[in-house]
């Protein structure tokens, strides 16, 4: 019995290391599978039809008997009956798949019968001679059976058809023969005129011989130059004749029909693997980030596979996009965080090298160094502003990590002004500028109020910085549809335009001496964008009319 399992285990991974040891691309693959398949159709219907191939050959056979036998027959009439023994011998040597009996026509006596069978004479007293003829049994076994029918028939008293019927049916490997032949083939038995020439009448029927196997029979009449015989042919039926006529047509139909199956299956491999092969080439140019185009697509199982690489595609891209932003983001984190820590560390440089040489002089008490309170009070007044700047740094360093949390709400505008406003009125004051402030009671914007209220005082104390004496520096808002922008602007200060992009760098002063001279450190827009970022605000720095504008657009 067989077990698929084993087979599976055995066969299956034995043709899939085949192919892969032989190479065998994809179209290979579909052309073999194609090609076979091809095949066993063509053997599917040549399987189907081979009845009637089987029988076009046999048919072939039969003319071909049909011929021998006639040429045989031909050969054997008007000679002596020693001719044509002779005939026969040499006939059955070249035909050894066909068995001959010759008879005399008058005393029913065997002149002649083929070396393979086995023949014995019973004699009946109303039929004359029955003979017993077999292919399959031995000489003394016949003998033995002849002894049988023998006694039937003489205990049957006259029934010697019925003694005979029952002996040929119990007895299927024996041919029993009597004057009218092989009474299965003819229910006919031969007759003479008054002339001595043969005529058919109707024979005794009732019963039936046995049949040797494999063979063909007929009875013909031989008129030969010493008498007239019967010659009783066991005609062969050649099988390997019949089957190499077989194999000839099922050649003849398998060639025409392979090189149909070739081109099909040729045609049919490339259909199949055009739109495989296209996608290869597509995933060669996705791996190398080429641009590519989704072209035309199937609507098929391999149509479906190419859009789930395309979507694929695409989102990786997606994803390598993002982490390369994200890199870069990162990258710049790092760059900023090296900028920052340098220039801050440069920048507490001078005052740590100030507070030294200050307390180094009192120590010494040299000069005007004795008067210990008035340097000392400097000293208080440079280490504020060191607090000052570690603070700022450190606002930095939380907002870069984004470790603060955001807490948007509805804010007035109005009102977080209102709050800061004697500031930026006594700082106007101090120096001398004109401070216009015009915002609406009802205005809102969304924001995150500590975060918002940072950057108003960043931007407007920057503009009050960078302001002279009798200049304006102008707040109001604008509002459309979806946003609220606030305005600052301060009279007189120009920006170089390549500048501008520096502005919001850590420590880029325009007046480096003045500035540090003030104790600002150069962080307020540093930190003004972080703080406007970390929110999702756009903003804007440029020169507007004579001044500088910085543009903050809220959402409402």
């Amino acid at each position: 019995m067989c077990n698929y399992s084993n087979y599976k285990r055995r066969w299956v991974p034995f043709g899939g290391q085949f192919m892969k040891k032989m190479r065998i691309g994809i179209l290979g693959k579909t052309l073999l599978f194609t090609f076979l398949l091809v095949l066993a159709v063509s053997a599917f219907i040549v399987a189907a039809f081979s009845s009637q191939f089987l029988r076009y050959a046999e048919e072939n056979n039969a003319f071909k008997r049909a011929d021998q036998k006639a040429q045989l027959i031909s050969n054997l009439n008007h000679q002596t009956s020693e001719k044509a023994i002779e005939y026969l011998t040499d006939y059955q040597q070249k035909h050894p798949d066909s068995l001959f009996l010759l008879l005399d026509e008058h005393s029913d006596s065997v002149l002649w019968y083929s070396d393979k069978f086995s023949i014995v004479s019973v004699n009946t007293p109303q039929m004359g001679n029955v003979l017993l003829i077999s292919d399959q049994l031995s000489k003394i076994d016949l003998e033995q059976a002849a002894a049988s029918l023998q006694q039937e028939i003489t205990a049957s008293t006259g029934e010697e058809l019925t003694a005979i019927k029952e002996f040929s049916q119990n007895h299927p490997d024996i041919t029993v023969l009597n004057r009218s032949g092989l009474e299965n083939q003819s229910n006919w038995d031969i007759h003479y005129d008054e002339n001595g020439n043969p005529m058919l009448e109707p024979a005794i029927s009732g019963w039936s011989s046995s049949t040797l196997d494999n063979y063909e029979r007929s009875e013909e009449t031989i008129i030969s130059k010493d008498g007239t015989y019967r010659l009783l042919i066991q005609q062969g039926i050649d099988k390997q004749e019949t089957i190499k006529s077989l194999m000839e047509i099922l050649i003849k139909v398998l060639g025409i029909s392979i090189i149909p199956a070739f081109l099909g299956s040729f045609l049919f491999a490339k259909l199949i693997t055009r739109p495989v092969k296209r996608l290869a080439k597509q995933t060669e140019k996705m791996a190398d980030r080429e641009q590519i185009t989704n072209g035309k697509i199937s609507h098929d199982e391999i149509g479906d596979l190419t859009k789930d690489v395309y979507s694929l595609y695409k989102q990786l891209n997606r994803t390598i996009e993002e982490l390369e932003n994200e890199m870069e983001l990162v990258k710049r984190m790092e760059n900023n965080q090296r900028n920052l820590f340098t220039a801050a560390s440069h920048e507490m440089k001078t005052p740590i090298a100030a507070i030294s040489a200050l307390l180094e002089g009192m120590l010494e008490e040299v000069g005007d160094y004795k008067n210990h309170p008035k340097y000392l009070r400097e000293c208080l007044r440079i280490t504020d502003s060191m607090k000052k700047l570690i603070a700022e740094l450190l606002e930095i360093v939380r907002l870069e990590e984004d470790q603060t949390p955001i807490q948007m709400e509805t804010i007035k505008l109005y009102d977080l002004l209102s709050e800061k406003l004697p500031l930026y009125q006594a700082i106007a004051e101090g120096n001398k500028q004109i401070l216009e402030i015009r915002v609406s009671e009802s205005q809102t914007c969304i924001a995150d109020k500590i975060r918002l209220s940072r950057v108003m005082d960043n931007v407007i104390l920057n503009a009050l910085q960078n302001t002279k004496s009798q200049k304006k520096v102008r707040v109001w808002t604008d509002e459309n549809t979806d946003e609220m922008i606030l305005n600052v602007w301060n009279e007189g200060a120009i920006i170089p335009p390549e500048e501008i992009k520096n502005l919001f760098e850590p420590f880029f002063r325009m007046d480096k001496a003045r500035s540090r001279k003030d104790g600002h450190s150069g962080l307020g827009l540093a930190i003004t964008k972080r703080l406007l970022d970390s929110m999702n605000i756009p903003f804007s720095l440029g020169n507007s009319n004579g001044g500088v504008l910085f543009q903050i657009k809220l959402h409402k």
